[in-house]
């Protein structure tokens, strides 16, 4: 493969990661290298800016297509189907883009194996002292992929979400709540061995032991006679849609995956207009969530903790 040809195969290889139940058909490693190569290429050429609006325009691909999905969902579904994406984005797309783009990341802040920190910090044009830096070195894999979703998912839909966020008490928000988006935990967020998840695990044991064909043939003749009845298998119907009280513990999770969305969403701090706009849709929520009624022992909700006052030994009244 030819160095000018790495960066498209690679954006090829990475768009299927925007597509929900698709995996990297390639290793991680060797999508590595491709992007070493492509940094190769981009250094010789001395143009910075290409490795930074490559990846930009292949998020901006990524995230639209995600953002077409909720193109006709009803003002009383957007949040659980937002609360959904966020998970997959949360605990997917931005794991694998900060796996793939490692190397990347590295050279951003002079640790890679291409540009000592001198020559980073005159590639990139950041004072030296800065490249480690998170609050004045603005060039990170993570920050620039939570951006791009912020830009072009949730702030393509900011009016609307302000107008839902502002209306108390969530009736728009729990009208329907797919059981099966807030309690799966689908996707959720990826450990360090993803594949070696405790639920997943403990299932295929007991389906590995169910199944074992440990039995000898002479004894299941004897335990099963031949005009034993078949055993029918077990029907479990697909999840439906419910209709959720409006203080269930789904709804609390549900607005609770949105308050976090929100969250770090407005961490990455850009000090410009869609901040100032990320910020009021953060507050609007936690204003409508907090103030919202709740009687008798009721209780479910994001609430502030009250820490008592720690008192020192000279304040204690001694009696």
């Amino acid at each position: 493969m030819r160095p000018e040809d790495a960066w498209d195969f690679l954006k090829a290889k990475l768009l299927i990661v925007f597509e929900r139940g698709e995996e990297l058909q390639i290793l991680v490693e060797d999508l590595n290298r491709l992007v070493s190569v492509h940094i190769h290429r981009c250094i010789q050429r001395n143009a910075p800016t290409i490795l930074t609006e490559d990846l930009r325009d292949l998020l901006h691909t990524g995230f639209l297509s995600l953002e077409h999905t909720l193109r006709g969902v009803p003002g009383d579904l957007l949040v659980p189907h937002l609360v959904e994406m966020w998970l997959f984005v949360f605990g997917t797309i931005l794991p694998k883009m900060q796996a793939v783009f490692l190397p990347l990341d590295l050279e951003f802040k002079g640790h890679g194996t291409i540009m000592t920190s001198t020559e980073a910090a005159e590639f990139w044009g950041v004072p030296p002292e800065d490249l480690d830096d998170p609050f004045t070195n603005e060039l990170d894999v993570r920050r620039i992929v939570l951006i791009s979703y912020r830009d072009n998912v949730i702030l393509s839909m900011h009016d609307t979400l302000k107008a839902i966020f502002s209306r108390p008490p969530f009736e728009n928000i729990n009208a329907v709540v797919d059981v099966s988006i807030v309690n799966s935990g689908f996707p959720r967020r990826p450990g360090t061995a993803g594949s070696l998840d405790p639920g997943l695990a403990s299932f295929n044991s007991q389906g590995s032991t169910l199944l074992d064909g440990s039995i000898s043939d002479g004894a299941r003749s004897r335990a099963v006679s031949n005009t034993s009845a078949p055993e029918l298998p077990s029907f479990v119907p697909p999840p439906a849609r419910v209709t959720l009280p409006p203080d269930s513990a789904q709804v609390t999770e549900t607005v609770g995956r949105m308050l976090q969305c929100l969250s770090v969403l407005v961490s990455v701090q850009t000090g410009d207009d869609a901040q100032a706009k990320m910020e009021g849709l953060a507050k609007e929520l936690k204003l409508n969530w907090l103030g919202r009624g709740r009687t008798g022992r009721n209780r479910k909700g994001f609430v502030g903790t009250r820490v008592m006052p720690i008192r020192h030994a000279s304040e204690v009244e001694v009696r």
